[in-house]
């Protein structure tokens, strides 16, 4: 099993391999998923972060070594932090918006990798430390996402359900 690292802004995870499908999650870039098969266009996944299985559009990926997916979950992280964020590699066409919680791998300097590929981010991120987190710290993360709409399987604040909420809260 390959893994992949998810390189756009926010990816749909579908029940099944098609367009018309539930949207049953969705992956933030920089989230790592195993993937288990390629089916055309479609790529069945299971989210290393959330261990949900679905469907995402092949090109939403970008395929690591299974090492070196691991190695870079453990490196100096970052989150992003506001609503929309900017982030880029030197391909000028790479300017991409990505929406608060996506994963910045290797993170010094307002820049950051992905495996040797250097990107920058033109906004304030967070470098989360889980044994610092406070109850304040979860009230005000928590309060961030007031009056965001509900949405069955999402993960940004143009849309939230449960499971999205609490992945989101706890990972900043």
């Amino acid at each position: 099993m390959n893994a992949g690292i998810i390189i756009t802004g926010v990816s749909a995870v579908r029940r099944q391999p098609d367009h018309c499908s539930e949207m049953t999650n969705q992956l933030l870039f920089g989230e790592i998923v195993t993937i288990l098969e390629i089916q055309g266009e479609w790529a069945s996944i299971v989210s290393q972060s959330d261990q949900y299985p679905g469907f995402i559009l092949f090109s939403h990926l970008r395929l690591l070594l299974n090492h070196s997916a691991q190695a870079q979950l453990k490196k100096n992280n970052a989150i992003t932090a506001d609503w929309v964020s900017i982030v880029k590699n030197d391909q000028p066409e790479s300017r991409m918006i990505v929406p608060p919680g996506a994963m910045l791998y290797e993170f010094q300097d307002n820049h950051f990798r992905i495996e040797k590929e250097r990107w920058t981010i033109e906004t304030q991120v967070l470098q989360p430390n889980p044994e610092m987190l406070s109850t304040g710290d979860i009230r005000s993360y928590s309060l961030r996402f007031l009056n965001t709409p509900y949405l069955w399987g999402g993960k940004t604040p143009f849309g939230l359900d449960c499971s999205g909420f609490t992945q989101l809260v706890f990972r900043m």
